[in-house]
């Protein structure tokens, strides 16, 4: 059986933009004035969602996938970068071909729904060619993705991609990416522009303190894959989300498989000090 059901409209927002932008952005729904009389632009950032169910049984071995995709249904430089984004996420899990997935989605020009449904097609086909040529494990096959908003502020507005991965054996694979993007302007949160070069030895020595903490006897730094000193920034990009800045590392990418994705939340007023020009602007803070 198959599932296929686009839930439209989950989220309206209208954010601020400024004159600035209006060079980066296409249309725009409504204009309006500040208290000091200064003309403003707001970008209509609605939030619709798709959720796709759907799977294939051949001899016997299963192989299912349940996808629900969160995405820009506006227009401007915001929606525009999360939904290239989005799209970037969705080819990286495209039959686990990252350039075909990019190649095929170049022409849908940004229809969310239309990638979705292509990435469970080609998982589903690439999943049925292993059953058929003996190559499924015990459990068959499951593919589950998750891709929502996560945390908005006036400044940005930050998503999730998090992907689960079992083709039989012990256990599965979990990824999970997080995206902070920029009201202003759609541009996307990495650590060379939220953290200045000469601030990530004290943004390491947080992390390390927030990440290690002992919890019921036991912290993590007493089961890493490395030694604790070499501690250095996670793949996954900085985050902004409730509480702080997001710092989460994949698995396996410094402890164990039964650590999962280890993490920790960095508090603002512990971070902002170390924090770029431009990600302060994100969190209304002036350069101090």
């Amino acid at each position: 059986m198959t599932y296929f059901k686009a839930i439209m409209t989950k989220k309206h927002l209208s954010l601020p933009l400024s004159i600035a932008a209006l060079s980066l952005m296409g249309a725009v729904s409504c204009n309006s004035s500040d208290k000091a009389g200064n003309t403003t632009v707001s970008e209509s950032f609605t939030v619709d969602s798709v959720r796709v169910a759907d799977s294939i049984v051949i001899d016997g071995s299963k192989a299912a996938c349940y996808f629900n995709v969160a995405y820009p249904s506006g227009h401007g430089a915001l929606s525009d970068s999360v939904r290239c984004w989005i799209a970037n996420q969705l080819a990286y899990i495209y039959a686990s071909d990252k350039g075909a997935g990019a190649a095929v989605f170049s022409g849908l020009k940004g229809n969310v729904p239309a990638m979705v449904r292509l990435t469970v097609d080609s998982l589903l086909s690439a999943s049925g060619r292993e059953i058929e040529e003996g190559m499924v494990g015990f459990g068959g096959y499951e593919y589950n993705c998750s891709l929502l908003e996560e945390h908005s502020a006036p400044g940005y507005v930050t998503f999730g991609c998090t992907y689960y991965y079992y083709g039989g054996g012990a256990h599965g694979v979990s990824r999970y990416e997080p995206a902070t993007f920029s009201v202003a302007d759609g541009r996307r949160l990495t650590w060379d522009n939220t953290i200045g070069k000469d601030s990530r030895k004290a943004v390491l020595a947080l992390i390390r303190q927030e990440l290690f903490k002992p919890h019921d006897g036991y912290s993590l730094a007493d089961d890493l894959l490395i030694d604790p000193d070499s501690l250095d920034l996670p793949a996954a990009p900085p985050a902004f989300v409730e509480g702080g800045l997001q710092v989460i590392y994949g698995q396996y990418e410094i402890a164990p498989y039964a650590a999962g994705m280890p993490g920790c939340i960095l508090p603002v007023d512990s971070v902002l000090p170390l924090l770029t020009p431009e990600a302060k602007a994100l969190l209304g803070r002036k350069q101090q």
